[in-house]
């Protein structure tokens, strides 16, 4: 048993220092990237005049269509709840999503500070994404994540949905739900929260109800 912790303790350990490495990684990226979206803000602002002056109004609506895209990926690099944690985790979804080609739909929603651990929410977050992403992997096609995230008065809620193979095995060595979603349940129970695992059709869905 006091060696089971110790090992865990130690992977624990090691997972956080590869969050803060991969926040460091997040962080870098996205200056790159809006360095040179601003390099190249002034030639599209001087192109939209000109498309202005001519009365190109299609032409116009797709170079701010494409402006305000790339907008949006940048800042998928920097978060925004204010928590490092969260917004570690979830940057570090929004690159492996469009690195591996993988659709993603977020939406988070916090307001206040949920009374969790930030070595929790890597627990709760990082394995929940890992084995979205891990599902999604396995498929030619249709690779789609959904995230939904909120916290309000006490409550926190998430749900993270994914498309998989109904033909791959699913479960993992070590547990009818796979190492992964047993440190979700441990989160989970640890604060009495709701821990609740369906397949609809192609969807796996995991939702976690927590007070905190």
């Amino acid at each position: 048993m006091e060696a089971d912790k110790a090992e865990q303790s130690e992977k624990l350990y090691w997972k956080n220092q590869d969050l803060g490495r991969r926040q460091k990684e997040l962080m870098n990226a996205g200056r790159e990237d809006m360095m040179r979206f601003c390099h190249d803000l002034k030639q599209n602002m001087i192109y939209l005049s000109n498309l202005l002056k001519h009365q190109e109004y299609e032409k116009m609506q797709e170079v701010l269509s494409y402006l305000t895209g790339t907008v949006r990926e940048i800042a998928g690099f920097s978060g925004e709840t204010g928590n490092l944690a969260i917004d570690t985790m979830i940057g570090s979804l929004v690159s492996e999503c469009r690195e591996k080609n993988i659709l993603l739909h977020l939406k988070t929603d916090l307001n206040g500070e949920p009374e969790l651990h930030d070595t929790e929410f890597c627990s709760l977050l990082g394995n929940l994404f890992d084995n979205a992403v891990e599902a999604s992997e396995k498929l030619e096609s249709e690779r789609e994540i959904w995230v939904d995230f909120s916290y309000r008065k006490g409550y926190l809620l998430l749900e993270v949905k994914n498309r998989y193979d109904k033909d791959a095995v699913l479960r993992k060595p070590g547990g009818c739900c796979g190492e992964g979603l047993k440190s979700v349940k441990d989160v989970t129970d640890r604060h009495s929260g709701h821990l609740r695992i369906a397949k609809n059709g192609a969807l796996f869905r995991v939702r976690v109800a927590i007070f905190c």
